[in-house]
């Protein structure tokens, strides 16, 4: 990969390939002013190129290969010394494999000359990048660094998780698995109404805003339901208003958490859910929670304020 052509704008390389028309690049191009998206997310949303096509133009473009099936990938332990976890979420990379001084990294970016130059430096090894698409890379970061934790003892309690974006779901339950949890990820609302009855989850955390029946709609379900209404639940919302902050807490949940999230934020978020609504012991029999009796006064405060700011508004 030559210098010059390494400095090329994805976009130009799409259309170039005939892959993404010239007007639909502007367009792009405007939109990641305002929202300072990366442009390759934004053309997905915006429906006119797929990741298979952006990973596609950039193996043929320079030569890169695509990475090859997880597998036929080896699990070694020494590669995720190699590269961080937070670092392979964040820049969408992760090592496939180490051949004496040459480190095989997929990116989904392999433009990225600065987290290519980074890894080399704090390796001493050469870099050789391997395209991949995000759902590649975010699978292959499950493959090489989350098996243990996945698998790792009930401790701290089960929470479910629901969050359409995969890397923050992922970043997420990482960071809470770390603090003992045990994490149930889904993608949907739907996924996790069934994760929650599969599993009987001590603690919800959904994303609000999604695709079909979003957050609200679930928690609505969820009051319906006798063996899941006294779950608490926090809100992750991209809508980091104070209306949308008292609304959801209005409604019933537990707490609310704007985007982006600050995953130290959220861990005491979620401890201080566990201190207020459980009496040191997680779960009751067959897993349902046992209420402090705090829990039932903290619902009474917030109905009384509730009142009080209905009085104030007349």
């Amino acid at each position: 990969m030559t210098k010059s052509a390494r400095k090329r704008q994805m976009g130009d390389l799409l259309v170039e390939a005939g892959v993404l028309k010239r007007v639909n690049l502007a367009d792009a191009l405007a939109r990641q002013k305002v929202s300072k998206k990366k442009l390759g997310e934004i053309l997905q949303e915006m429906g006119v190129v797929c990741d298979k096509d952006i990973a596609l133009v950039l193996a043929t473009q320079f030569n890169i290969r695509p990475v090859p099936p997880l597998a036929d990938q080896p699990r070694d332990p020494q590669l995720r010394e190699l590269v961080d976890i937070h670092t392979a979420i964040q820049r969408l990379v992760y090592p496939i494999s180490r051949n004496n001084r040459r480190l095989n990294l997929a990116m989904a970016n392999p433009l990225d000359l600065e987290i290519v130059d980074r890894i080399a430096f704090s390796t001493s090894l050469d870099v050789v990048p391997w395209v991949a698409t995000p759902s590649e890379i975010l699978a292959g970061i499950r493959y090489h660094y989350l098996e243990s934790t996945q698998n790792a003892p009930e401790s701290m309690g089960t929470i479910v998780l629901v969050e359409d974006k995969e890397k923050i779901r992922l970043s997420s339950a990482l960071a809470l698995r770390r603090e003992g949890y045990r994490v149930v990820e889904a993608s949907s609302a739907k996924m996790g109404l069934a994760a929650v009855l599969k599993h009987e989850p001590q603690l919800i955390i959904t994303e609000t805003v999604m695709v079909g029946m979003d957050g609200r709609e679930m928690f609505r379900v969820l009051r319906k339901n006798p063996d899941t209404r006294s779950i608490p639940v926090i809100g992750f919302s991209s809508k980091a208003t104070r209306d949308e902050e008292v609304s959801l807490l209005n409604m019933g949940f537990a707490d609310f958490i704007s985007k982006p999230i600050n995953l130290e934020l959220l861990i005491a978020r979620v401890a201080r859910v566990f201190a207020l609504v459980y009496r040191g012991e997680h779960t009751g029999r067959q897993g349902a929670p046992v209420l402090s009796p705090l829990h039932g006064e903290v619902e009474a405060l917030l109905d009384l304020m509730q009142v009080s700011q209905n009085q104030v508004r007349r």
